[in-house]
């Protein structure tokens, strides 16, 4: 439309197409503007009916919304349209610039001009004429603006169709700042909900139950009549969660597939509505690297408490053969030492002595073992570090009667549980050595951090780990020394007269504490 094809309205349009335009300009729901659009336009022209047609991308419809002064409703043929193949007067104008009329009594414009399904909607209502008009804007077409009447002496004239050019104009500026507006709120409550994602699945074990709500959620708020999440077994199958979904729809392509993957892994499959999808395809992206990362943590976890398993059957192992073990052979050695002893005349009182040591050895067994039980039932103490080092040390002091005070200097660090975990059990390992072998009046710990550094040692005034090594081979030092070596640290042993301190020191303790800290 040209400067020269605008109408010429009077002063009372100009003042009502004023108001229309702040009531536009003041709404931002959609179904809002539209609303105001449909009523205002048969308000200006006086004609008596009018509906927008929106077109729907994610079914390629053009729905009617917002209609009036239909005595029928929006019946079949006048309510929705196919967006690019439709030849009904809707369907027309969505796809041209120009305006598109029909006239009851026009030959070229009239019944014939129209759809059959249309023809019979639009004979039922009774409508005599109609003009439809293109909504757009510089982005996009939104759908088309008709307006109708039923009136044979008030038909449409160019004078209504430049009016509702005008209208079709204000409405799809608003049509756009509603949809941005729209947009907008999608973002928002998408953010928040993989805000809420994340934090479920991070507070939670039982990742299953988490995504179960996930699910629902999604296909409640985002409009995803399909999804679920199919989490990839170490047999290569999915236990699925979610709706089951028939496989006819899967393979006609209604769904989209996304292969959850990590570092390599391929940890499960994300499945979702295609009109969904369409609509929020970050959104569903963001949402398989989220539900990725979880099911990867949780490999990670699994892995961990199978290294934390095998970690412990080592130790146990270890502990075995050092102390049982030992045991038993020096136990076998003795009885053979005995049993020769016998066969010789004068061997009588040299076969009672070994027969004593070796029962000596075989209750010296017996206590290790019921020893080795009691520390495998013993949980670690709760808590920091700091408080948690004074517990063992009551423990110890209550349970042998030797004193053990604690030393601390500087502030608690924020150690993560993986740590705190390993060094609490380093210093259990040493105490425990201090009550099996050093034979020692008194005891202590020292724990000093400063700025990075971590160092805490156990000291004793026992016989000293050099003569404690030689009476018994085991001083269970190894487990603690691969314990540091694991946390970046190491196991110092410094003997003395009168004792020995055992240092263990981490020189960086970054790696080690909790995330954000």
């Amino acid at each position: 439309m040209t400067q020269s094809d605008h109408p010429v309205m009077t002063r009372p349009q100009v003042a009502a197409l004023s108001r229309v335009t702040m009531a536009l300009n003041s709404a931002l729901e959609l179904e809002q503007v539209l609303d105001i659009s449909v009523r205002s336009s048969i308000e200006l022209t006086g004609l008596g009916s009018g509906v927008i047609y929106f077109a729907d991308e994610r079914t390629e419809q053009l729905v009617g919304k917002g209609d009036r002064g239909f005595a029928h409703g929006l019946s079949p043929g006048i309510d929705v349209h196919e967006l690019h193949t439709s030849r009904t007067l809707a369907g027309r104008a969505f796809r041209s610039s120009d305006p598109v009329t029909f006239n009851a009594q026009d030959p070229e414009t009239g019944y014939a001009s129209l759809a059959p399904a249309e023809r019979r909607a639009v004979m039922r209502e009774g409508i005599k004429s109609a003009v439809a008009v293109q909504l757009s804007s510089t982005r996009r077409t939104y759908g088309c603006l008709v307006l109708c009447s039923k009136d044979p002496f008030h038909t449409v004239s160019p004078e209504h169709i430049a009016l509702t050019q005008v209208i079709a104009g204000q409405v799809a500026v608003a049509i756009e700042r509603a949809q941005l507006y729209e947009d907008t709120k999608q973002r928002a409550a998408e953010s928040e909900a993989l805000y809420l994602f994340g934090q479920k699945l991070a507070a939670r074990n039982a990742v299953e139950e988490s995504l179960q709500e996930i699910v629902d959620r999604v296909r409640r708020q985002f409009g995803a009549r399909a999804c679920r999440v199919g989490v990839r077994q170490e047999d290569g199958s999915h236990l699925w969660i979610g709706p089951h979904m028939a496989a006819a729809s899967t393979a006609a392509g209604s769904v989209v597939e996304t292969c959850l993957e990590r570092a390599g892994l391929e940890l499960g499959t994300l499945v979702v509505d295609r009109r969904a999808h369409v609509v929020s395809p970050q959104f569903f992206a963001s949402l398989a690297d989220l539900l990725a990362l979880a099911l990867y943590n949780r490999r990670l976890a699994e892995a961990n408490q199978r290294l934390g398993i095998l970690a412990e059957r080592t130790r146990l192992a270890r502990e075995i053969h050092d102390g049982l073990v030992q045991r038993f052979y020096a136990l076998d050695l003795g009885l053979a030492s005995a049993v020769l002893a016998l066969e010789r005349s004068d061997g009588g009182s040299r076969a009672r002595q070994l027969i004593a040591d070796a029962r000596e050895q075989a209750q010296a067994g017996v206590r290790e073992g019921r020893q080795a039980i009691v520390e495998l039932r013993r949980e670690p103490p709760t808590g920091g570090l700091f408080p948690a080092v004074r517990l063992i040390a009551d423990d110890f002091a209550n349970r042998t009667g030797v004193e053990c005070p604690v030393t601390v200097r500087g502030e608690e660090p924020a150690l993560s549980s993986a740590a705190r975990m390993s060094l609490l059990r380093c210093v259990g390992e040493l105490v425990l050595n201090v009550e099996k072998h050093a034979g020692a009046r008194t005891a202590g710990i020292e724990v000093s951090v400063e700025g990075r550094r971590l160092e805490l040692s156990v000291s004793d005034d026992g016989v000293g780990i050099g003569r404690a090594a030689a009476a018994t081979g085991h001083y269970g030092l190894t487990g603690v020394a691969e314990r540091m070596e694991e946390l970046g640290g190491e196991m110092r042993v410094v003997r003395r007269t009168g004792g020995t301190r055992i240092q263990l020191i981490v020189p960086d303790l970054r790696r080690q504490l909790t995330s954000g800290t």
